[in-house]
C-alpha cells in the first residue's frame, strides 16, 4: 500500500472513532439534551411543519443562529427523526475536526510522529469528548471553523481561489452555526492581508471577496431578525461579570484539559505552569523564529490569531450580556487550535540546546496530561451515557418524571408557567412560561425571561381574561440560584395543589394575596428606581422613623438589600391607598 493509500486510511480509522464514540454514547437514550438543544430541534420541527423559524413558546427564532435548525429540518425532510439528525450531525462534525486535523497537519510536513500526537490530542480533547454526544451547535461550529482555516491557509501558500471560496463558504456557514462565527471571518481577513504569498492587489481583493461571501447570509439573516422583533441578536440583560472572576473561570476550564483530577490549588498550580511554559516556549522559538519554514510560520500564525480572537471576543461579550460564566462549552471552539499550535510549537523547537530541550520536555508533559485527561473523562462520559443519558434534560430523572407522565394523560385547560418549561414541552409537549428570575435574566430572549413585576402583571392579565392559570413546579434545584423560589411566590399569590409528586407539583393560581409582607417583597424587588422618591416621602409622613429617599433609591437598586424595607412597620391600609394614587402598584388590584 502506498503512503497516500496509508494516510486516507488512517484519516478515516481516526475519523471513525470520532463518530463512533458519539454514535455509542447516545445509542442508548439519543443525544444530550440542554434548553438550547430543545430551541433548535422545535425550531426545525416547526421549519419542517409550518415553513417558520420559530420555538416552542412561539416566538421567532432570534437568540440562536438558524443553521443547526436548518440542518435538523433537511434530514427530517427525508424522513429521519429529529432525534436521530441530531446524532448524526454530532458524530459527522467530530469526525469531520479529527479528519481536517489529520490533512492539516500531514500538510505542514512536521513527520508522521507529530501528526499522530495532533490527531490524538484532538480526539482526546476533553470538551469535544463532552458536548459531542449532545444536541448542540459547538461541534459543527468547530467543523466549519476548522474548515475555514484550513482552507485560508491552503490559499495563503498557494493561491487558488477554491481555496478561498471554500474558506469563505465555511467561515460564512459558521456565523449561522454560531454568532462568534463573525470571529472566524475577521481571523482569515486578517491572515489574508498580512500574510498572503502575492501583491497587495490581490490580498485586497481577496479580503474584499471573501468579506462579501461571508457577510451577506449574515446580513440577510439579522435583517429578518430586526424586521420581526425590532432587534437584531434578541435581548439580554446587561452583563455585571468582574474580570476577576472571568479569569478564574477560564482558568478553572481550562486546567481541566490538562489535569484530569482536581484538588486544593489546582486552579494556581495550572496559572503557574502555564505561565513558566510560555515564557520558556517563547524565548526558545524566538532564538531561532526567522530560520524556520515560512509554511510553519503561516500556520502557527493563523492558529494563534483565531485562538487570540475569539477569546477577546468572547470575554467581551461576556462583559457586555448576562450569560452564565466562561464554562468548558463556551471554550470549547479553542479546544482544536490550541492543541494545534502545541505540536507545531513542539516541531519546531529542535533538540539542539538546553533551553530547546527543556521547553519540548514541557510540552511532551502538557500532551500527557492532555492524553490522561481526556481519556479518564471519555470513560466517565460514556458510563454516565449508558447508565444516565446524557445532557441535563435527556437523564433518566427527567425521562422517569412522575409529574410529567401524569401531565401526558391529563392534559391541562388553561395557561401554563413553570420554573422548567424546555423539559415539560419536550417530554410532555406542554407549552408553558418562564416563573420569574430573582437576579438579572440570563435566558435567552425567546423564553419570555420576566422579573417579578412582569410577572404579576401577566398573572393580572391572565385573571381578567378568565383563564385558569397553573404553575408547574419541579423539584429540581439547579436553577434555584436565579429564580424567585416557591415559597417567594405564595406570599404573593393564593395556589391550591391540584396534584402532589415525589418530583414536582401541579399548582392552580387562584388570587393575589395583598399583605405587608407581600407588598414589601414585591415593592423591594420589582419597583421601577424612579418611584423610590416619592415612595420614601410618604413613607416619611406615615412612618416618621422611616429612611432617606435617597438610601431607598441606593437599597431598591441593590439586590443585596432586597427586604430591609420591612423595617418601615408602614400600615398596609395607608400605604394601599397612597400607592393606588401613584398607580405603582396597580397590578395588585
Amino acid at each position: 500500500m502506498d503512503t497516500e493509500n496509508v494516510k486516507r486510511t488512517t484519516a478515516l480509522l481516526f475519523s471513525a472513532v470520532a463518530a463512533g464514540y458519539v454514535l455509542v454514547a447516545t445509542y442508548p437514550y439519543g443525544a444530550g439534551m440542554t434548553s438550547d438543544s430543545i430551541h433548535y430541534l422545535t425550531a426545525a420541527r416547526h421549519l419542517m411543519q409550518r415553513g417558520t423559524l420559530t420555538t416552542y413558546t412561539g416566538e421567532p427564532l432570534v437568540s440562536y443562529a438558524p443553521l443547526l435548525s436548518a440542518v435538523y429540518a433537511l434530514l427530517g425532510l427525508t424522513g429521519i427523526d429529529l432525534q436521530l439528525a441530531a446524532r448524526l450531525v454530532s458524530a459527522f462534525s467530530f469526525a469531520a475536526v479529527v479528519w481536517i486535523t489529520w490533512h492539516w497537519l500531514h500538510e505542514f510536513q512536521i513527520g508522521i510522529k507529530a501528526v499522530w500526537i495532533g490527531a490524538t490530542l484532538v480526539l482526546l480533547a476533553r470538551p469535544l469528548l463532552w458536548y459531542a454526544p449532545y444536541a448542540l451547535s459547538e461541534l459543527p461550529f468547530i467543523a466549519l471553523t476548522m474548515g475555514a482555516l484550513w482552507q485560508s491557509w491552503r490559499y495563503a501558500i498557494g493561491g487558488r481561489w477554491t481555496n478561498l471560496i471554500a474558506s469563505s463558504i465555511c467561515a460564512g456557514l459558521s456565523v449561522l452555526m454560531r454568532w462568534i462565527g463573525v470571529t472566524t471571518i475577521g481571523t482569515i481577513s486578517i491572515f489574508i492581508l498580512l500574510a498572503g504569498s502575492f501583491p497587495w492587489k490581490k490580498r485586497l481583493a481577496a479580503t474584499a471577496g471573501h468579506l462579501l461571501v461571508t457577510l451577506i447570509p449574515s446580513v440577510l439573516w439579522i435583517s429578518r431578525n430586526h424586521l420581526l422583533t425590532g432587534t437584531l441578536f434578541g435581548t439580554r440583560e446587561p452583563a455585571d461579570y468582574p474580570l476577576r472572576e472571568m479569569v478564574f473561570d477560564t482558568l478553572w476550564s481550562l486546567h481541566r484539559w490538562v489535569i484530569p483530577f482536581t484538588f486544593e490549588n489546582s486552579v494556581p498550580m495550572f496559572a503557574v505552569f502555564v505561565a513558566l511554559g510560555i515564557s520558556l516556549v517563547g524565548a526558545a522559538i524566538r532564538l531561532q523564529w526567522k530560520g524556520y519554514d515560512a509554511v510553519l510560520r503561516k500556520g502557527l500564525f493563523l492558529l494563534f490569531l483565531s485562538t487570540g480572537l475569539y477569546a477577546i471576543a468572547l470575554m467581551n461579550m461576556a462583559r457586555e450580556a448576562k450569560f452564565e460564566a466562561l464554562s468548558e462549552r463556551l471554550w470549547s471552539p479553542i479546544a482544536v487550535p490550541l492543541p494545534l499550535c502545541l505540536v507545531l510549537l513542539w516541531t519546531l523547537l529542535q533538540p539542539s540546546g538546553s533551553l530547546a530541550r527543556l521547553a519540548r520536555g514541557a510540552l511532551m508533559a502538557a500532551f500527557v496530561g492532555w492524553y490522561v485527561s481526556g481519556f479518564v473523562f471519555g470513560m466517565e462520559m460514556l458510563s454516565k451515557c449508558f447508565q444516565d443519558g446524557p445532557g441535563v434534560f435527556n437523564t433518566s430523572t427527567w425521562r422517569g418524571s412522575e409529574t410529567i407522565r401524569w401531565l401526558r394523560g391529563h392534559p391541562l385547560q388553561g395557561k401554563v408557567y413553570s420554573n422548567f418549561p424546555e423539559p415539560l414541552y419536550y417530554f410532555s409537549g406542554i407549552v408553558s412560561e418562564h416563573t420569574p428570575h430573582q437576579g438579572p435574566m440570563r435566558v435567552a430572549s425567546e423564553t419570555h425571561p420576566r422579573n417579578l413585576q412582569q410577572f404579576l402583571q401577566k398573572l393580572r392579565n391572565d385573571w381578567k381574561e378568565g383563564r385558569r392559570v397553573y404553575l408547574i413546579w419541579f423539584n429540581n434545584t439547579s436553577r434555584s440560584h436565579y429564580l424567585c423560589p416557591l415559597s417567594e411566590l405564595e406570599q404573593l399569590l393564593e395556589l391550591r395543589t391540584v396534584r402532589r409528586f415525589p418530583d414536582g407539583k401541579i399548582l392552580q393560581f387562584r388570587q393575589m394575596r395583598v399583605t405587608q409582607q407581600g407588598f414589601v417583597c414585591i415593592m423591594s424587588r420589582s419597583l421601577e428606581a424612579r418611584w423610590a422618591a416619592s415612595i420614601a416621602k410618604s413613607l416619611s409622613l406615615l412612618n416618621n422613623n422611616c429612611i432617606r429617599s435617597e438610601q431607598v433609591r441606593s437599597l431598591i437598586r441593590d439586590p443585596r438589600y432586597h427586604g430591609i424595607l420591612y423595617h418601615t412597620c408602614v400600615p398596609m391600609k395607608k400605604l394601599g391607598l397612597w400607592l393606588r394614587r401613584w398607580s405603582a402598584t396597580e397590578y395588585l388590584w
